[in-house]
């Protein structure tokens, strides 16, 4: 996938603990905000627009940026601490 983009979910089951699950969920990791807003802003994702509009009912889409992959656990967390 362009700019470092990598799916982590790509449809499959999905348990609903609160609230309604949409039919269908894509989470796209990138290594970095910039990279997400530009693979959004690509002349290659806007071509695919049209064609996604057309099969899709309601489409949520986002940024979010995430931690460091070295982050430590929270407190109260289930995972022990690394040795």
């Amino acid at each position: 996938m362009p700019f470092n983009g990598r799916f982590l979910v790509r449809g499959g089951k999905t348990e609903v603990f609160a609230g309604e699950a949409p039919k269908r969920v894509v989470v796209i990791a990138f290594d970095s905000m910039q990279d997400a807003v530009s693979y959004r802003k690509s002349d290659a994702f806007q071509k695919l627009q049209p064609e996604r509009e057309k099969v899709m009912r309601y489409i949520t889409s986002f940024a979010v940026e995430g931690v460091p992959e070295a982050m430590p656990p929270a407190v109260g967390s289930s995972t022990p601490p690394a040795k």
